[in-house]
């Protein structure tokens, strides 16, 4: 049984610049960690907020139509996690397998905290990523100020980018780099200590995160980034791809990779994952088909419209 921890971190990657920026300037991504907590060493639980005021009226205005309107509007400013905000045992990291779930194009990592919460009362860790220019919205939160970068990219977040282009392709590798930066900076328990080091209460981490045990998870163009970030690295266990098409395959694979789909984005329906399947050769190459789903069914957003 287990409680779960919950922080934001930004990582700056000073080594890479960010091809998507109007400017020069280092690549710097946002990330939320989801951490188990065994129940018995949590000893105090707090309300954290769902989004904060600015990013949860930019969500309301994308996905409530109710929100132009004369009708109540979806009310996410006020949505709460109950967290654990005390414990009284360093943090074992390398007990825990770590889930990368990365979100949807044009759509807030924070619009997947709920299903990051569920992994994680499981006992895995979670770690959701913003990434700037894609995402529709990044707020980067400090002691002194809040900076905030709005999405640049001309993709539709609310139709199945299975036409693989110049564009989606420079978006896959961009998240793919800040992934592999983010999971190389958290084998430094140094770097996973800056999670929780502002709140005092929770206990330091006994090491970093053991790469050796991840996972990746992704919506949309997300699970695109999933299925590629599985046929690049051997050490992912299980990718699974909701609702995205795959990158380009032209040879096999046996990376452990599974399709979710819905009522209009199966595998017949995709050029790109008629082509892909057969190059799928691992044990759990598998797909599942959510009956009358809709594209961001695979989100937290049918949890708060029925709140």
């Amino acid at each position: 049984s287990f409680k779960v921890a919950i922080s934001h971190l930004a990582f700056s990657n000073s080594q890479v610049m960010d091809t998507l920026a109007p400017n020069q300037t280092p690549r710097k991504v946002m990330t939320t960690l989801f951490f188990p907590i065994n129940a018995t060493s949590c000893t105090n639980t707090c309300s954290f907020p769902y989004m904060s005021t600015p990013i949860s009226n930019i969500t309301t205005r994308q996905f409530s139509k109710s929100a132009t309107s004369t009708s109540p509007a979806m009310d996410i400013a006020s949505m709460q996690f109950r967290a654990c905000c005390v414990n009284n045992r360093a943090l074992q990291p390398k007990k825990y397998g770590l889930v990368i779930l990365e979100p949807g194009f044009g759509t807030s990592r924070l619009m997947y905290g709920a299903i990051a919460n569920e992994i994680a009362s499981h006992g895995h860790a979670v770690i959701t990523i913003d990434h700037p220019y894609d995402a529709n919205i990044v707020e980067y939160t400090t002691t002194s100020e809040n900076t905030f970068i709005s999405n640049s990219i001309p993709l539709d977040p609310f139709s199945p980018n299975n036409a693989w282009n110049d564009t989606i392709s420079k978006v896959v590798q961009t998240r793919v780099t800040d992934i592999q930066f983010v999971l190389k900076s958290l084998e430094n328990q140094d770097v996973a200590d800056q999670y929780f080091a502002p709140h005092n209460y929770i206990k330091s981490f006994a090491s970093g995160f053991d790469m050796s045990k991840i996972g990746i998870v992704g919506h949309g163009l997300g699970g695109t980034v999933a299925t590629r970030m599985a046929i690049l690295d051997p050490k992912f266990r299980v990718s699974i791809n909701m609702d995205g098409s795959p990158p380009p395959l032209s040879s096999d694979t046996t990376a452990p990779i599974v399709f979710f789909g819905r009522k209009d984005h199966r595998r017949e329906h995709d050029e790109l994952w008629k082509r892909a399947w057969p190059h799928l050769k691992g044990e759990k190459a598998t797909e599942f088909d959510m009956k009358n789903g809709g594209v961001f069914d695979y989100s937290d957003l049918p949890l708060i419209a029925n709140l």
